[in-house]
């Protein structure tokens, strides 16, 4: 009899974790990026200044940008500072300088932190012909 109770109780504790870790999972913000990576080849009289990275919230619950870095300290862009509701689309803009506009091979990285840790890197890249 005690063996009995004992699966049983088993078997409740088993399916309550499994239970508390699908649920866990399901509620959580998710950014996904329409182009993470971003490659404009120019000739040398564009004077494009501005790109930008458009994303979706795809989770269930609110999208909140901590803090955005780049590779470059000096390489201005912008991110929300609201809450992305889920299903709501927003965009991150990376701005250049105009003396960054003749630099023939532009590189940079950026780093968007989420949500209590959570990153994803961005990546431009200008080439001039």
């Amino acid at each position: 009899m005690n063996s009995l109770k004992h699966i049983i109780q088993s078997i409740c504790f088993v399916l309550i974790t499994a239970s508390a870790i699908a649920q866990a999972k399901q509620d959580t913000a998710t950014i996904k990026f329409f182009q993470q990576t971003i490659t404009d080849t120019v000739d040398a009289n564009n004077t494009n200044l501005k790109y930008y990275f458009v994303f979706k919230n795809t989770g269930n619950e609110p999208l909140i940008i901590e803090y955005a870095q780049g590779s470059d300290p000096d390489f201005p862009f912008y991110y929300p500072r609201m809450p992305i509701k889920p299903g709501e689309i927003d965009s991150i803009g990376v701005m250049l300088w105009k003396q960054q506009l003749k630099i023939p091979d532009l590189r940079r990285q950026y780093t968007v932190y989420y949500n209590k840790g959570k990153e994803v890197k961005l990546y431009l890249r200008r080439r001039i012909i």
